[in-house]
């Protein structure tokens, strides 16, 4: 595929499923993969949190003017 078609073609996902759960060990491999990623001089200074609490995503939710997607 070549980079115009990708940029084209991209779409941005604004529903998910809110019965289905990431298994933590997929999350887990997720991170671990995506912790390889370079980064500016090689840092990698980020930090991943999954949040998995209801309560808490209400309350990121809310901190994100309410988009759905978040919660």
């Amino acid at each position: 595929m070549k980079t115009y078609d990708a940029l084209k073609g991209r779409r941005s996902i604004n529903f998910f499923d809110p019965v289905w759960i990431v298994p933590e060990e997929k999350l887990k491999g997720l991170f671990e993969r995506a912790n390889l990623s370079p980064s500016s001089f090689n840092l990698q200074p980020w930090k991943v949190v999954a949040v998995t609490d209801a309560e808490k995503k209400e309350v990121l939710k809310k901190c994100a003017f309410e988009q759905e997607k978040v919660g």
